[in-house]
């Protein structure tokens, strides 16, 4: 099993290899949380507002490099046990 430590050092660099297909590299500080996770679908509570989030994502098809036709959202949060990934 990975260390969890390690989880986001992994998130990153495939966040930044998935970004990097299109041109560009992300990087994102995956905050850790001060308060429990919860989860009912909603990334509006304390701990996600800590949290970085990715907005700028390009498409693949059906024009590879243009900007997203619909607005994705991905926040990243942890805590000493998990790693947590909304996307929206």
């Amino acid at each position: 099993m990975t260390n969890p430590r390690h989880a986001p050092l992994l998130l990153a660099a495939t966040l930044a290899l998935s970004a990097g297909l299109a041109g560009q590299t992300t990087s994102l500080r995956v905050a850790a949380a001060t308060v429990p996770v919860r989860f009912d679908g909603r990334v509006d509570g304390p701990a996600w507002a800590v949290a970085d989030s990715i907005t700028d994502f390009r498409q693949r098809e059906p024009v590879e490099g243009v900007a997203a036709s619909e607005r994705t959202v991905v926040k990243v949060v942890r805590d000493v046990a998990a790693l947590y990934i909304a996307v929206r």
